[in-house]
């Protein structure tokens, strides 16, 4: 419950990053989505991100090296 000096702000999901697949908004702060390529991990700092957690396992086909 939000107190009266509070307000929830809901934002629309980031242009640029819908291009990730599988990409959701879940918060204005996190997301989550498919394996990024590598070009998008640029378009994920640009929108305010600062950290990505992969999941991925090395050795999927769509991996990609740090």
């Amino acid at each position: 419950m939000l107190s009266a000096n509070q307000r929830l702000i809901v934002t629309s999901e980031k242009p640029a990053l819908t291009t990730i697949r599988n990409f959701v908004q879940l918060t204005p702060t996190i997301a989550t989505a498919g394996q990024p390529a590598a070009d998008q991990f640029k378009l994920i700092a640009k929108a305010g991100y600062q950290a990505v957690i992969n999941i991925a396992m090395p050795d999927h086909a769509d991996s990609i090296d740090n």
